[in-house]
């Protein structure tokens, strides 16, 4: 991120620049101090300039604990504005709601939350409405809570409340009225409701791909709030009301209402107005696509949760929400557990299940053929709407892109990637040389473990030490070469298509090895020669009698589709990425095992092969934690 002026600068009179804080579509914010010594924060004003010293100049004797003070208003040589403020050098609430990805602890969720809603109240009371509440304006200055960044606001009184034709704040926080140009004290309460979610559950609670689709959801689908905890529910759903005029009338009065309910305080007997779900027409909203710049007319209507008013995929919907309450309820179960269903789950392939795997495959085909033919009929759809609305953009979504794109924030992970790729081959050789002794480490465990669960004896016969050193070597080799192929892509996002293919002809080498190696070590999968361990592969008859000998054991083009197919099926550079979400996904190791279960290997070996090698990459290879990852936030912010 390049600022417009460096250390050492005046642009002030009785001001120097320290550096640069931070920038967004407004302006630039700087570290400076006074001539006297006193440490501010310099907010260089670039867009919007009447709107944004307007604002500010309305709160410039504000006096509050939890706001962060202004102090005055300049104007440089150039005619721009300054406003100086009160520097805050802690956390943000986002850097603390990335600290705890599953919900804040409630004494935290408490400690925030009330500074916010005390600081909005006061802004309330006096006439200002915030408008771009979100975890990014809101930090800890040694333990005080402080809201920032309402220099954006305005005076808006009952015959103003329309005035305002450019849409300002976040999507994910912003308010279904917004869209129309209504910008009333209810717009920071929904904020307020978005929040506090997200401090419980460790997401907001509208998601999406775009911000089309995000704004859609704002308009049209009501919040998910079963799984919040007893004394929330109610009052998220109030706050998160689609008619204004249903939510909490005040900060305060949602403030002692959430007391009376979680039962922070004393109680207080303010009765909650649960939000109706009955359709309601707000009128036709024109947005924006804040990257593609592409607008588009939404005629939104109030629906129950999970369906959106004139969509033709309530299925997907209903999907994505029930693959959202399984993944909170599946992050919030201990460890030990996670671990007993993986094991349980593989015991269960191992015992041959067949009728639990067959169901399984029946109803992803299922899924698949509608996966397929929905996004088949969007594309479409979503092809002639974009023609039909090439021609109607609106002033703001004509004029801002440009500025947006240039005040775009720099992410960690393009922080992340560019480290990265900076590595000299000394250190990428020393990483790589760590990473595969720690790899085979992983293997003999894991394979040791593998063997015992598909029922070998460990009786330290010549042939259980065969069938372990052949799969410890198989394991070995096939994460060996994933982990050396990732370490070159390490550093770029890539084309999935090319990685495919050069893991597919990585992968039919893996075959040869692997073949060639129990030829060697004399290790039979032969279900049909007294190997009592081995047993049909799940899909045998599907596949051409080429691939296995008349007992049932592979023959070569077995072991080349079954490792060929392993490699190139599987996105392995997901699970050898640094920057992936965890260091070990139980769920990534379990798709892997799903995908072995179709390939031509006899049972369980190619699914031992496959859940071994996708735990050895995943525990091997580096992995960036999550106090990197905030150190890097912080990297990003000053770049």
């Amino acid at each position: 991120m390049k600022f417009a002026y460096a250390s050492g600068t005046r642009p002030l009179e009785g001001f120097t620049i320290k550096r640069g804080v931070g920038s967004g579509g407004f302006g630039e914010v700087y570290f400076a101090t006074t001539d006297a010594g006193k440490e501010v924060a310099l907010k260089r004003v670039q867009r919007n300039s009447d709107i944004e010293m307007r604002g500010a100049k309305q709160c410039l004797n504000f006096k509050h604990p939890n706001l962060v003070a202004l102090f005055d208003i300049k104007y440089d040589d150039d005619d721009a504005g300054w406003i100086v403020m009160e520097f805050v050098s802690g956390e943000s609430l986002r850097d603390a709601l990335d600290r705890y990805p599953e919900g804040m602890p409630h004494e935290e969720i408490r400690r925030w939350f009330t500074a916010v809603v005390e600081a909005v109240g006061y802004l309330h009371q006096h006439g200002i409405v915030h408008r771009d509440l979100k975890p990014g304006n809101v930090f800890d200055d040694g333990g005080t809570v402080k809201v920032g960044d309402y220099g954006l606001s305005k005076f808006i009184s009952g015959s103003r409340r329309h005035d305002q034709t450019e849409s300002v704040g976040t999507f994910h926080y912003m308010a279904p009225e917004i869209g129309k140009g209504v910008y009333g004290k209810e717009v920071d309460i929904y904020a307020l409701g978005i929040i506090l979610y997200e401090m419980l559950a460790g997401r907001v609670p509208f998601e999406g791909e775009s911000s089309q689709e995000i704004i859609m959801k704002h308009l049209t689908d009501l919040p998910e709030v079963s799984g919040l905890p007893d004394g929330y529910r109610e009052v998220v759903a109030q706050a998160l009301s689609k008619d204004p005029q249903e939510r909490f009338t005040t900060a305060e009065e949602m403030h002692l209402t959430l007391r009376n309910a979680a039962g922070w305080e004393a109680q207080v007997n303010v009765p909650p107005r649960l939000s109706q779900t009955s359709r309601q027409h707000l009128g036709t909203v024109v947005i924006a696509d804040e990257l593609a710049a592409k607008p588009g007319v939404l005629d939104a209507t109030v629906v129950e949760h999970g369906t959106v008013s004139g969509s033709p995929e309530p299925i997907a919907q209903a999907v994505r929400e029930g693959g959202y309450r399984f993944r909170d309820w599946w992050h919030s179960t201990p460890g030990m557990v996670q671990v007993g269903v993986l094991v349980g789950g593989v015991l269960l392939l191992v015992l041959q299940a067949r009728w639990l795997l067959l169901t399984g495959i029946v109803l992803g085909f299922i899924y698949l053929i509608y996966f397929v033919i929905r996004n088949t009929v969007s594309a479409l759809t979503g092809t002639r709407d974009g023609e039909r609305n090439a021609t109607a953009a609106s002033p703001v979504a004509s004029q801002q892109p440009q500025a947006r794109r240039r005040h775009a924030r720099v992410s960690w992970q393009q922080v992340a990637r560019t480290a990265l790729r900076e590595k000299d081959s000394g250190e990428r050789f020393t990483e790589l040389s760590g990473t595969l002794l720690l790899s085979a480490i992983v293997v003999g465990i894991v394979s040791l473990v593998m063997l015992i669960a598909a029922g070998q004896p460990i009786d330290g016969s010549i042939d259980m030490f065969a069938r372990f050193a052949w799969l410890a070597t198989v394991s070995m080799a096939g994460s060996w070469v994933v982990l050396m192929s990732c370490k070159f892509w390490e550093g770029e996002a890539g084309e999935p298509l090319s990685r495919r293919f050069v893991l597919l002809g990585v992968g039919l080498l893996w075959g040869f090895a692997g073949y060639f190696g129990g030829e060697f070590l004399s290790v039979t999968l032969d279900p049909s020669a007294g190997d009592q361990l081995s047993s049909d592969p799940m899909l045998r008859h599907v596949y051409p009698s080429s691939l296995f000998q008349e007992g049932g054991a592979p023959t070569l083009a077995s072991y080349l589709v079954y490792f060929g197919g392993l490699l190139s099926i599987m996105r392995w550079w997901k699970q050898a990425d640094p920057l992936r979400a965890t260091r070990f996904s139980l769920f990534t190791t379990g798709g892997t095992a799903v995908g072995a279960l179709f390939l031509p290997l006899p049972l369980p070996w190619g699914l031992m092969i496959a859940i071994t090698t996708s735990a050895a990459v995943q525990l091997s290879a580096p992995w960036i934690s999550g106090r990197q990852r905030l150190e890097l936030k912080q990297k990003a912010m000053r770049v």
